[in-house]
């Protein structure tokens, strides 16, 4: 399981595999709290926008780790979609202060954790440590594929 025949150890593989379950399992945790689902100062419309992005990133979390592991096709092409798919979660949100009236943290939660460079929420650095091992990981299951062409 953690082997392909001949081949080794495939760590891009299970980095793949560990960044989308934690991406299906993390929004749950972070959205599904008192700052967001169960903010009493926060609609039913931007709830149920919550619940969408909570319910997104679980579905492409478990296609990340569904890719990295399918076996029909070709092995490039199943990188490149669980690389794509594993990177769409992190890209959106590291971008989404684009968009006006966006904050990374509601203002009663401000404040209540010390973060670096007048931060106001940790998800810069979550975003930017993310798309790192997705990044680390193609790069390493590429030279595993290169190594390892009949399998």
């Amino acid at each position: 399981m953690f082997a392909q025949s001949g081949g080794g150890f495939r760590s891009g593989r299970w980095l793949l595999t560990v960044e989308g379950l934690l991406t299906a399992v993390g929004c749950w945790l972070a959205d599904y709290s008192k700052s967001h689902m169960f903010n009493d100062r926060w609609p039913p419309h931007a709830k149920f926008h919550n619940a969408q992005t909570i319910l997104l990133g679980t579905l492409l979390g478990l296609l990340t780790v569904f890719y990295a592991w399918r076996k029909r096709g070709l092995g490039p092409d199943n990188l490149m979609a669980a690389t794509l798919i594993a990177s769409l979660y992190w890209i959106t949100q590291a971008t989404a202060g684009l968009l006006p009236n966006t904050g990374l943290m509601d203002p009663e939660f401000i404040g209540t954790t010390r973060l670096p460079f007048g931060l106001t929420g940790p998800q810069p650095f979550l975003d930017a440590a993310m798309l790192a091992v997705i990044a680390v990981a193609y790069v390493l299951e590429r030279r595993w594929m290169a190594k390892n062409p009949a399998s």
